[in-house]
């Protein structure tokens, strides 16, 4: 099965070592009653202050593991193995927006709190992303409408909200401030 993918043997490798270690943080947990590496394994946090090492808690972290083990073993293996197919109009537009859409999320990690407009231009974004994934699912797809919809609203609502969040920031700190100068002000 990995010599049907392009990078099947490192992924295999990878997902492998990965599941190796959420098992030996498994046990890790459960016998000393710690579940901090096991926790960071699973959801790349901190642990909680207040989890306790019980079996149903390592079973539920185990289960977030094999997802991303899952997730990991489908993105890092590649295409089938083979010359690569022709990639229609499409296809190719909506490998570009995803590009850009990876682009602006790199901005997550450079700038700690997002104003307005980059909340708006990232839905915008994603929402051209969710237009251009239509045609390229609707042909394996039988919803396809239903997955669009549901994307141009969220994204879409997303981006015209964020203006007027930032309109009642604005007005909130504005009011705030009025208070406080109204409660420094002394009437006789």
């Amino acid at each position: 099965m990995p010599r049907r993918y392009r990078s099947g043997v490192p992924a295999l490798l990878i997902v492998s070592v990965y599941a190796v270690a959420l098992a030996v943080a498994a046990v890790i947990a459960l016998s000393a009653g710690d579940l901090g590496v096991l926790w960071w394994l699973s959801l790349f946090t901190e642990v909680d202050e207040d989890a306790a090492a019980t079996w149903p808690s390592v079973l539920v972290l185990v289960l977030a593991g094999t997802l991303w083990a899952w997730a990991g073993w489908q993105s890092l293996r590649g295409p089938p193995a083979g010359p690569p197919p022709e990639l229609d109009r499409d296809t190719r537009r909506l490998r570009a927006a995803l590009y850009a859409a990876a682009a602006s999320w790199l901005f997550y990690f450079l700038i700690p709190s997002w104003p307005w407009w980059a909340t708006a231009l990232d839905a915008v974004v994603m929402w051209v992303v969710v237009l251009l994934f239509h045609p390229v699912l609707e042909r394996s797809l039988k919803y396809a409408d239903h997955v669009r919809g549901a994307g141009v609203l969220g994204y879409g609502g997303t981006a015209a909200v964020a203006p007027s969040g930032a309109a009642v920031d604005a007005v909130t700190a504005a009011a705030g401030s009025y208070s406080r100068r109204a409660g420094r002000q002394r009437f006789p």
